[in-house]
């Protein structure tokens, strides 16, 4: 598999942002920038916490090999993940792609799960959504999921000279 792809360039729009399901929603603008890196597809992001301010987090996309534990279908992703707010520290995640969307997760606190996931439904529209989902232990029944960003982004359209 080649290095999964979005449209490279600069994407802006504005996302919504809950820290916990029953949190009501803050909107705030955020950028997109994506890169192909040869066998990599890279992807930055600067984004705005209702409270802490400025944020920016970044992924490194590639595709997985047999090795990763993952079977070689042409599918499977393996990424490296850090965001300021959400995960400080640089992560593992992986997830596939397929239907024009890049999905990725992985575990935390145990048996917590966080996705991200990349869509281009259309030529001038790219998603960006990150969905915590809360484990069955917590909310005492069955696990819940929800967006904890979603971003709906345009492509930047440059100044002509």
């Amino acid at each position: 598999m080649d290095a999964p792809t979005l449209p490279a360039g600069t994407w802006r729009g504005t996302n919504t942002f809950r820290l916990m399901p029953s949190d009501d929603p803050a909107t705030a603008p955020l950028t997109l920038v994506v890169a192909d890196a040869g066998a990599l597809l890279q992807v930055r992001y600067v984004w705005e916490h209702p409270s802490d301010g400025p944020q920016h987090g970044g992924l490194a996309v590639g595709p997985a090999h047999e090795g990763d534990g993952h079977e070689e279908d042409g599918t499977a992703l393996i990424a490296l993940w850090r965001d300021t707010w959400h995960q400080p520290e640089a992560r593992v995640v992986r997830g596939t792609i397929g239907d024009g969307a890049i999905a990725l997760e992985y575990s935390y606190e145990g048996d917590w799960t966080w996705r991200i996931l990349m869509e281009h439904p259309a030529a001038d529209t790219v998603v960006l959504r990150m969905v915590n989902v809360v484990p069955a232990s917590v909310t005492g029944s069955e696990a819940l999921s929800y967006d904890a960003m979603c971003a709906h982004l345009r492509p930047e359209i440059s100044s002509m000279g």
